[in-house]
């Protein structure tokens, strides 16, 4: 009995390491079917974790809050920027800034342009600054008015710079013919200077012959270029010019018509009757007449032959060939001054352009008077 009481104790022993064995192996390969059936366990922990779950869910109000303040004052500062600029512009529209910062030619012109075209502007332009480096240019009017008193006005005609041929090879020995240039513009009184001119300027009235439109005669040219020099002191004279007398080659160029002479023997005609009062047997009467009562020579001035002689600024002396701007003999031997232009009391030979006269510059008479000019000077 003993006997088999030991083999059957191993062999339940046996059975039962078996069993326990084998549950062991079952419950093993029970796992390792579920792991199996299953994600992978790098994959299942972020996708079936709650922890990293809850940090999005949580992290998103944690974050909102910092983010939402944070952005809020960074948004703030942009949004609180772009209102009021965008306000800016809505209430000072964007154009004034670019108007201002651009106050250019291409900003000016569109403003003239309803004026003068954009070629027109240019030219101007040119002109202008021609002007200013020019002081003799600072006007190109073809006239020029100037107020003295009590209503009195003096009216004045340019007269461009050109080349002529002074005197006149059948006149008499002091005319030898020669080429004159004259190099800068200059005005030339329309008239003689009347009564009434030099009254306004003067105060008095020394005429032989009464009349407010009659040349002023009866004056030295000493009495004319004092009158040149009170009418400068009145601040009369542009910036850049000064009232004087001709010179002699300013005054015999114009007498011929200038630029546009036609070479007339008198100044404006060939028919001395035409253009002048002379002679004192022909249609003079014996006296002067009121000024622009004939017809005017090229450039629009009257009386330049007959009615008064007329003061030049140079000393007599005789020419010494082709010149430019000639301002007369440095002295002259009789002391004389040259007029030009015949009067009313001379005949038609003296009345011619190229004429020359000359007396001590103290002589006054009837038949003397002057007409200014209008030159480049300080």
């Amino acid at each position: 009995m003993k006997q088999l009481i030991a083999p059957v104790a191993i062999i339940v022993i046996l059975i039962v390491f078996f069993v326990i064995v084998d549950r062991k192996e079952f419950s093993r390969h029970d796992n390792v079917q579920m792991v199996q059936n299953e994600p992978s366990a790098t994959n299942r922990k972020p996708t079936v974790s709650v922890p990293e779950a809850k940090p999005i869910t949580e992290v998103k109000p944690a974050e909102t809050k910092p983010v939402a303040e944070s952005e809020s004052i960074v948004a703030t500062k942009p949004v609180a920027k772009a209102k009021p600029v965008t306000e800016k512009q809505t209430v000072k529209p964007a154009e004034p800034k670019p108007v201002a910062q651009t106050k250019s030619k291409e900003k000016l012109l569109p403003t003239a342009v309803p004026v003068v075209s954009a070629e027109e502007a240019k030219k101007l332009n040119a002109e202008a600054e021609m002007i200013r480096a020019e002081p003799e240019k600072i006007t190109r009017n073809d006239a020029m008015e100037f107020s003295l008193a009590n209503g009195v006005t003096l009216d004045m005609v340019i007269i461009e710079g050109g080349t002529f041929t002074m005197g006149d090879a059948s006149g008499v020995e002091d005319e030898t013919p020669h080429r004159v240039i004259i190099t800068k513009d200059y005005y030339l009184g329309k008239t003689e200077v009347t009564q009434a001119q030099w009254r306004a300027v003067m105060g008095n009235d020394p005429s032989h012959f009464e009349g407010d439109n009659r040349p002023m005669e009866n004056v030295s040219w000493n009495d004319a270029m004092e009158f040149c020099d009170k009418l400068n002191s009145m601040g009369k004279a542009p910036k850049g010019y000064k009232f004087t007398l001709p010179t002699e080659a300013q005054w015999e160029y114009a007498a011929r018509g200038g630029k546009g002479s036609r070479g007339y023997k008198y100044s404006g005609s060939n028919d001395i009757g035409d253009v002048a009062w002379y002679g004192y047997e022909d249609n003079s009467g014996r006296k002067t007449h009121e000024v622009a009562m004939k017809k005017p020579n090229e450039l629009g001035i009257y009386d330049m032959s007959g009615n008064v002689w007329e003061w030049c600024l140079d000393w007599y002396g005789a020419y010494h060939g082709d010149a430019v701007d000639p301002q007369g003999a440095s002295s002259s031997l009789r002391s004389h001054r040259v007029f030009r232009g015949g009067s009313w009391g001379d005949g038609a030979r003296m009345c011619r352009s190229a004429y020359r006269g000359s007396i001590v510059p103290g002589y006054r008479s009837s038949i003397l008077g002057f007409r200014l000019a209008l030159v480049p000077g300080q």
